[in-house]
């Protein structure tokens, strides 16, 4: 190999390295607000109202989808390499440390018993799980009706996927015990009990008007106007 070709190699990997801090950032900024949002519902600071609920959908929604662009960018950085190495980002195993352990705090979500699902631990792309009690359908408006169709139906091409990178990366006992199981999701998925019934619009207010002999009608009222580290962390087997 050219002097040239190993310089453009190395290059490329660096690029790659580069790409994969980009977007492990951008994915930790929406789970930071997801836990955000979560927290302030879980200890009373917020109330667990359509807002909350339709933007805490909404984040479920925006953490899976940076999930499976990491996932996608870190098999990308692989192909550089003879076995499929975990990258260290941000200072740790990436996918073990934050994609695996760290999401576990979905669970404590109020949204479980609302639409009466389940989360399982190590569920790296927010799958719903149905539960098996019973529950009566919930009243929800159109835009919550579309991130919560998003949420529970996600491309079974796109989840066998990112199951297969895992499987690949991980661990045997880790991929085994600590990773949310896909063929369940795949067997059962969850069906969210709803019906869609936006508000009434609230109608204008009447104003008065005052009327005078010659005079044109007058109407009276008011008007509303860093930088992070790579490094690799060795792929199962690897001494």
């Amino acid at each position: 190999m050219t002097t040239s070709a190993i310089y453009y190699q190395k290059s490329a990997v660096v690029q790659e390295e580069f790409k994969l801090i980009e977007v492990a950032t951008l994915r930790e900024m929406e789970v930071e607000r997801l836990q955000k949002v979560v927290r302030e519902v879980k200890e009373l600071r917020r109330e667990c109202d359509d807002s909350a609920i339709l933007e805490t959908v909404t984040l479920f929604n925006k953490v899976r989808d940076a999930t499976v662009d990491l996932i996608r960018s870190i098999s990308v950085w692989q192909e550089s390499f003879t076995s499929p190495i975990r990258p260290r980002i941000l200072d740790c195993d990436y996918i073990i440390d934050r994609m695996i352990y760290h999401i576990d705090f979905i669970n404590s979500t109020k949204l479980k018993r609302v639409f009466n699902f389940q989360f399982y631990r190590g569920n790296v792309l927010l799958l719903p799980y149905p539960n098996p009690k019973s529950a009566e359908p919930v009243r929800i408006t159109s835009a919550l009706a579309v991130e919560l169709k998003k949420f529970a139906a996600p491309p079974e091409e796109t989840a066998i996927f990112c199951y297969q990178f895992l499987i690949n990366c991980l661990p045997d006992d880790i991929y085994k015990d600590k990773v949310a199981p896909l063929r369940r999701w795949l067997m059962a998925g969850w069906i969210p009990r709803v019906w869609v019934m936006d508000p009434k619009p609230v109608p204008p207010r009447r104003t008065s008007i005052s009327k005078s002999k010659g005079n044109a009608s007058t109407p009276t009222g008011s008007r509303r106007s860093s930088m992070a580290r790579i490094d690799v962390a060795p792929a199962p087997g690897t001494p």
